[in-house]
């Protein structure tokens, strides 16, 4: 059910840019797809514990530092969502033997977001390919960055669970480095929108 979900939303979020964009997409439209494709792994990795998916369903109320305060509807939003996503890694004893962070979660919800961030790399190489002549140099080698190590932290997932790793920290290793490199993605976007108005600093 969460992945008929989360495609859902993919979907909707398809359509909605084709409606808004009539004469082809935006440079805008593109940024809103790419942070709605990150969002998409935060809220799959929120779901794996009640306390995480509040907080998410929650983040909208969330307060930001002045430099994200630039007038941009689409900064704050993404912004919010990539710093939900750096608490839960700073918060959380992800390393911990004595007391994992996953002795207890939800399985259903560990299933759908390694579905979610198997696919997440190809998702974000077809944007990159699809928007190339709207996106700048730089920003086409930061996806093309991230999706080859979306793509090692898939490899290094299923190298874990075949060598019997305790499933604690398979499933440690296998939320925390997908978020890491999504959050460092959101991060150099959000940069990137903020620069060009002018908010840099």
């Amino acid at each position: 059910m969460l992945m008929l979900h989360l495609m859902a939303i993919a979907l909707a979020s398809a359509t909605l840019l084709l409606r808004r964009s009539r004469r082809g997409p935006t440079r805008e439209d593109v940024f809103i797809e790419l942070f709605r494709t990150l969002a998409l792994l935060y809220e799959s990795a929120s779901r794996m514990k009640p306390d995480w998916h509040a907080a998410w369903l929650k983040r909208d109320a969330m307060a930001l530092p002045p430099k994200y305060e630039i007038g941009s509807v689409l900064v704050a939003s993404a912004a919010r969502d990539m710093r939900h996503a750096t608490i839960l890694l700073q918060r959380n004893r992800w390393k911990s033997v004595v007391e994992p962070l996953f002795a207890e979660y939800d399985f259903d919800a560990w299933d759908a977001f390694t579905s979610v961030s198997s696919m997440i790399a190809s998702t974000l190489l077809d944007i990159g390919d699809r928007h190339a002549d709207l996106l700048l140099n730089d920003e086409r080698d930061w996806i093309q960055s991230a999706v080859e190590q979306f793509d090692e932290a898939v490899r290094l997932r299923r190298m874990s669970v075949s060598s019997g790793a305790p499933s604690t920290r398979v499933v440690a290793e296998g939320a925390y480095l997908p978020v890491y490199v999504a959050i460092q993605l959101s991060d150099r976007l959000i940069d990137r929108l903020r620069f060009e108005a002018g908010g840099a600093g």
